[in-house]
């Protein structure tokens, strides 16, 4: 049993690598190519703007995704006499996955590399 769970943690994750890898694939074909004004217009401001060694700019954009449950809820337990119980408060489960995603610009303004991290 606990090598089919683990089979399936692993099966999970490279489907979600291929997912992410796949979304990048048509993040490149999309921009690389275009121009800084392009990508600020479609995209808005950059979170960052960083320079580049060979003279341009690299764009940072970062992306937070929150996923998961924020309602919690209250449940009762019995107690040893009549009336008596204790109460119990789930906050539920909350994660925040954020994309950290360059978009490398030469002196021309145009995009010529786009990396992409998660965190």
């Amino acid at each position: 049993m606990l090598n089919r769970l683990k089979l399936s943690g692993i099966l999970l994750i490279a489907l979600l690598l291929a997912a992410c890898n796949s979304t990048m694939d048509e993040e490149r074909d999309t921009w690389v190519g275009r121009t800084e004004a392009e990508l600020i217009a479609e995209k808005g401001q950059p979170n960052r703007v960083l320079p580049n060694r060979r003279g341009g700019v690299i764009l940072q954009y970062i992306r937070s995704d929150v996923t998961g449950s924020t309602a919690g809820g209250f449940g009762s337990a019995g107690g040893g006499n009549a009336g008596e119980g204790v109460a119990t408060y789930s906050a539920g489960s909350v994660t925040t996955t954020q994309r950290f995603t360059a978009y490398y610009v030469d002196e021309k303004g145009v995009i010529t590399k786009i990396t992409s991290k998660m965190m």
